[in-house]
């Protein structure tokens, strides 16, 4: 069974995907590579190949969903024993999978593991004031509808099992998944926990939850 595949969605991240591969394979040369070229329009899939990823290419823009749910069927079809998502912006630190994998293989058994920018002492979230307050708003609801605290409730950032694997792969929210894929989850009473990381700022490109999108973020989820 192959152990670990990293997915990073991407769609026009040709200024940082190259080194956001690189930095995946210097932290976890065993690890499998896979960047989903979500219908980028500049350099994006060329750059990845480059740089060492295996790269799949989408005809159209499906947005983070879709892409993921690609990642993950090819991760149930090759039997990967777990997978982990990671930004195409450089705002995720690839020396961070090791906390989240020692996770999964101590303790109790764990459906998904979250990187949390809240769960510790660290500097927690650079987004703009407007960001957190909805951050803040999702988590109590999550908690009113599942009675658990998840702090980051819109971490991409975040290791499946392969019995999530296969749950996501047959059905996984399209347009902003991480809340909505977070509650099915807990819905089907996976367990979730939050492990805490270190995130730096955007290193490129521009965020797809912008201004009125905040607001429309929040409303849909």
């Amino acid at each position: 069974m192959k152990e670990l595949l990293i997915i990073i969605p991407a769609f026009n991240e040709g200024a940082t995907i190259a080194s956001v591969v690189r930095r995946c394979k210097q932290s976890l040369p065993a690890a499998d590579v896979l960047v989903v070229d979500d219908g980028s329009t500049d350099e994006t899939a060329c750059r990845a190949t480059l740089a060492g990823a295996r790269v799949i290419s989408l005809a159209d823009n499906l947005g983070t969903g879709g892409a993921m749910q690609c990642g993950y069927l090819l991760a149930r079809r090759e039997g990967y024993g777990c997978a982990v998502q990671v930004d195409a912006d450089g705002q995720h630190d690839p020396e961070e999978i090791e906390k989240l994998l020692r996770r999964m293989a101590n303790g109790p058994p764990c459906g998904l593991i979250i990187g949390s920018r809240f769960a510790g002492d660290g500097p927690g979230d650079r987004s703009t004031p407007l960001r957190r307050l909805g951050i803040r708003l999702l988590s109590l609801v999550v908690w009113g509808l599942f009675r658990q605290r998840i702090r980051d409730v819109t971490s991409g950032f975040r290791l499946a099992s392969k019995e999530v694997i296969a749950m996501f792969a047959q059905s996984y929210p399209v347009d902003y998944p991480e809340v909505e894929s977070l509650a099915t989850c807990l819905r089907n009473r996976v367990p979730v926990e939050e492990v805490p990381v270190s995130m730096r700022s955007r290193q490129g490109g521009t965020s797809s939850i912008r201004h009125l999108k905040t607001v429309y973020y929040m409303v849909k989820v």
